[in-house]
C-alpha cells in the first residue's frame, strides 16, 4: 500500500471541512459588510434631512415647528448617531433658540461633526464655511 493511498482517504473530509469553513467565513463576513453598508446608508439619509432641518432652522429662527422638527430628528437618531453629533446638535438649537449670535458657527460645527461621524476624512473647519470661495 502506497502512501498516496492512505492520506489521500484522511486528506479528503480534511480538505472538505476546510472548504466548508472558509465558505461559512465568507457568507458571514458578506452578510455582515452588507449589514454595514445598510446601517452606513440610512445614517446618512438621516443626516441629510437633518443637515436641511438644521438649515432651515438657521434661516428662520423664529420658527418653532422646525425646530421641533430638528429635535425629533435628533431623537429618531439617539441609537446610531455618534455622541458628538447629538451633542452639537442640542448646542445649535439651543443656541439658535437663546437668540445666540453665534448660531452659524453652531450650525457649520454641527454639519462638520456629522461629516466625521460619517467616517469622511476632512480637512475642513469653520473658516472653511465662512471664507467666499476664490478670496483664500
Amino acid at each position: 500500500m502506497s502512501l498516496t493511498e492512505i492520506l489521500l482517504p484522511a486528506l479528503l473530509p480534511a480538505v472538505a471541512l476546510i472548504g466548508v469553513l472558509v465558505s461559512l467565513y465568507r457568507w458571514g463576513a458578506e452578510r455582515r459588510d452588507r449589514r454595514e453598508e445598510g446601517r452606513l446608508e440610512r445614517k446618512y439619509e438621516a443626516y441629510a434631512v437633518l443637515s436641511e432641518l438644521a438649515r432651515a432652522v438657521l434661516e428662520s429662527p423664529d420658527d418653532r415647528t422646525m425646530r421641533d422638527r430638528l429635535l425629533s430628528g435628533l431623537r429618531a437618531c439617539w441609537l446610531y448617531a455618534g455622541d458628538e453629533v447629538i451633542d452639537t446638535g442640542h448646542a445649535f438649537l439651543d443656541d439658535v433658540a437663546s437668540g445666540g449670535r453665534d448660531s452659524y458657527r453652531a450650525f457649520t460645527t454641527f454639519l462638520l461633526t456629522m461629516r466625521v461621524d460619517m467616517q469622511i476624512r476632512t480637512r475642513l473647519e469653520f473658516k472653511d464655511w465662512t471664507t467666499p470661495v476664490g478670496s483664500n
